[in-house]
């Protein structure tokens, strides 16, 4: 065992991406610590050389910004080699002002940074962006996988809650209810989609609650609309997974770049209906899921609706269907983004970055 101290932020039990990374980077011998223990400790801060920063550019206000520099440039001080996860393209539901001062501290970040971790080869379009000097710091790690952190060996799911008929396809909604994940375009479609053979659950905690509210009016008095609007523990996820035979995320491109749900999904089981992110686009094989494309706002509705009925259409000739796909989506994510080759990556970062002088 290493038993070397390696600082990760957020250490947040609560977050599966980096619930998961931890726990590979731990496997590897590391004594993972957040970012308040590394500054609390003196002892840590002089021998743990890795910080490696997640969403760091998510800020609320300017005050959030400049508290964030002075970390960075401590840091850069004291000679800490910086791994950068870049995550989405810019934060979300962000207005305008807080968006500047997000990419001012995203380009902070690439320069300070040892390396770039991108989850998907697009990171080099949004790093080229930014600082075009910086490509040559990407190095991509996949996205781990999500098989073995949910126990789906039981068999309880929530058609008989709902009163869903056995014979009926359920589409399901499952992450945090934002705006950037256009819950409200999803709903639009599917109530045009005009089919008796789907329901629709929507599934999550609303991060916004003016939002929230909108989608509550939305769905009033639509028979064949569930929500469930809250947090949802782990151990409720297979109820949620049980039920469902397709996952519809209808993400907005302008921010989001790489999708844990759809990484999510395919651990469980299910296929997708997904604009093509980066998370998308890296697939090589997208014959198992129901991907789509625009190019703004205002197409986005256009596009998921052709992609559903598309889907409903497959369905009715093979009602089978989605469930092949979410076992060819398994087996992808099973060995593309295995655990042991994540690792694997991780080991070679870290000790490529240990030993620079």
């Amino acid at each position: 065992m290493r038993n070397i101290k390696t600082c990760f932020t957020p250490l947040n039990v609560y977050n599966p991406y980096a619930r998961n990374v931890v726990k590979i980077i731990n496997g590897l011998g590391y004594d993972v610590i957040s970012l308040s223990e590394l500054f609390k400790n003196p002892k840590n801060l002089f021998c743990c050389k890795i910080v490696n920063l997640n969403w760091f550019e998510n800020i609320n206000n300017k005050k959030d910004y400049y508290q964030k520099t002075i970390i960075l440039n401590i840091l850069k001080i004291l000679k800490k080699r910086i791994i950068y996860t870049l995550h989405n393209r810019v934060p979300h539901n962000k207005d305008d002002e807080i968006t500047k001062y997000s990419k001012r501290l995203m380009r902070k970040l690439c320069k300070d940074a040892s390396v770039i971790v991108g989850l998907c080869t697009e990171t080099e379009d949004v790093v080229k962006k930014l600082n075009p000097e910086m490509l040559s710091k990407i190095v991509i790690i996949k996205h781990p996988n999500y098989i073995g952190n949910y126990d789906l060996s039981g068999k309880g799911n929530l058609r008989e809650k709902y009163k869903i008929e056995k014979e009926k396809k359920v589409m399901l909604f499952f992450g945090a209810v934002s705006p950037y994940k256009n819950i409200s375009i999803l709903i639009d479609c599917f109530l045009e989609l005009r089919s008796e053979n789907f329901v629709l659950i929507i599934a999550g905690n609303p991060t916004d609650t003016e939002y929230s509210k909108r989608i509550i009016e939305k769905c009033k008095d639509k028979e064949n609309i569930f929500l469930d609007l809250r947090y949802i523990p782990d151990e409720e996820v297979e109820l949620f997974y049980n039920t469902a035979d397709i996952v519809a995320l209808p993400y907005d491109k302008t921010s989001s770049l790489n999708s844990g749900a759809v990484y999510l999904s395919f651990s469980l089981k299910k296929t997708v209906i997904c604009p093509n992110i980066g998370t998308i686009n890296d697939l090589e094989d997208q014959s198992f899921i129901y991907s789509y494309s625009y190019e703004s706002s205002e197409d986005h509705k256009g596009m998921l609706l052709s992609a559903m009925i598309n889907m409903k259409n497959e369905v009715s000739k093979r009602p089978e269907i989605l469930k092949e796909y979410g076992e060819k989506a398994f087996q992808y994510v099973k060995t593309v983004h295995s655990n042991q080759l994540i690792k694997d990556q991780y080991d070679a970062l870290y000790n490529k970055l240990y030993e620079l002088k």
